[in-house]
C-alpha cells in the first residue's frame, strides 16, 4: 500500500479523472478510442459529503465480519474503511440484504440489529433502536406471536435466537436501572396534533409526532392508556406494570393524555381544529 498510495491520491487529484469509488465494471465494449463501459456504482450506505474518514463508527458497530483484505485471516466491521490509506478515505456500510427475521416481522423490526446490541452489552443503543419501530418494546416483548423465531436461520442449527425474550429483556433491564429515559427530544414546533385514541396505534403515531418536535395531545375515552392492551390483555399474559411503564416513556418525550375525553361527545372536531 506505501507504493500503490501514492499513485491513487494523484489519480483521485487528478483534475481530467472521474474516481468513481465503491464501484464495478459490468461491461466494456466498443473499440479503441471509443470504448462503452457499463458500471456498477454500489450503495455506500455512508453520507460521503458528511464522512471524514475519522473511523470513530468502526468501534462502536457491533457486527464483525471477516477482512476481505487480509484474506479472512482477520475480522473488520460491517461498517469499514478498507485499509488506512485509501482513496477516498470514506467509510462504507457492508449491507448483505434483508435478515430473515426482519423480512418476517411485520413492523420491519430490525431484529437482528438490536440482538447485536445486546450481545456487546449496549443495551441503550438497542433499546433506542427497537424504539425506532416499536414504541413499546417491553409490551411487543411479551405479546408478539413472533413470527421472526419461526424465520430464524438459526433454527437450521440447533434453535432459533429468543428475538422476543431479548427486546422485553432490555426493556425491563434498563427500566430497572432507572436509566430508560428519552434522550435527543426536538425543540417543540408550533404545530399541534390531536390523536384520538390512547390504544397502540394512537400511542405510536404521537411517540412518532414528539419525536418529530410536535406539540401531541392524545384524547382516551377510557381512564387508562393502552386501548385493548390494558382492557383486552390478561395480567398473567401482559401486566399493568409492565404496561404502564411503556406508556410513561413515551410521556417523557412531551405526549399528554387527556382521559375521559370522547370525541364527537365531549369534544368536536371543530373545537380541535380551532385549539
Amino acid at each position: 500500500i506505501c507504493i500503490l498510495a501514492p499513485k491513487m491520491a494523484e489519480c483521485f487529484s487528478h483534475p481530467d479523472i472521474e474516481v468513481l469509488s465503491y464501484s464495478e465494471v459490468k461491461d466494456v465494449s466498443g473499440k479503441a478510442g471509443a470504448f462503452n463501459v457499463k458500471v456498477l456504482k454500489k450503495a455506500r450506505f455512508v453520507d460521503e459529503e458528511k464522512c471524514t474518514g475519522c473511523r470513530d463508527c468502526i468501534p462502536v458497530c457491533p457486527v464483525a465480519l471477516p477482512d476481505e483484505f487480509d484474506m479472512g485471516m482477520s475480522d473488520r466491521k460491517a461498517i469499514y474503511i478498507p485499509f488506512l490509506q485509501s482513496v477516498p478515505n470514506l467509510a462504507t456500510i457492508d449491507m448483505r440484504g434483508i435478515a430473515a427475521c426482519t423480512n418476517a416481522c411485520p413492523g420491519g423490526l430490525s431484529a437482528q440489529g438490536y440482538v447485536a446490541l445486546i450481545r456487546e452489552e449496549k443495551y441503550k443503543e438497542a433499546l433506542d433502536l427497537i424504539r425506532e419501530t416499536v414504541p413499546l418494546p417491553s409490551v411487543c416483548g411479551r405479546i408478539c406471536h413472533h413470527p421472526c423465531e419461526e424465520a430464524c436461520n438459526r433454527s437450521e442449527i440447533d434453535a432459533p435466537v429468543a428475538i422476543s425474550a431479548l427486546k422485553s429483556f432490555v426493556g425491563d433491564f434498563m427500566r430497572d436501572q432507572a436509566e430508560d429515559t428519552p434522550t435527543n427530544i426536538p425543540e417543540k414546533r408550533k404545530e399541534k396534533v390531536a390523536v384520538v385514541g390512547a390504544g397502540p396505534a394512537g400511542l405510536a403515531a404521537a411517540y412518532n409526532l414528539a419525536m418529530k418536535g410536535f406539540q401531541v395531545k392524545i384524547f382516551e375515552a377510557t381512564p387508562q392508556p393502552g386501548g385493548m392492551l390494558w382492557w383486552g390483555i390478561p395480567e398473567y399474559r401482559l401486566s399493568k406494570e409492565v404496561l404502564k411503564a411503556d406508556v410513561d416513556y413515551l410521556l417523557k418525550a412531551g405526549i399528554d393524555i387527556e382521559y375521559g375525553v370522547t370525541v364527537g361527545k365531549d369534544v368536536t372536531l371543530e373545537q380541535l381544529q380551532k385549539d
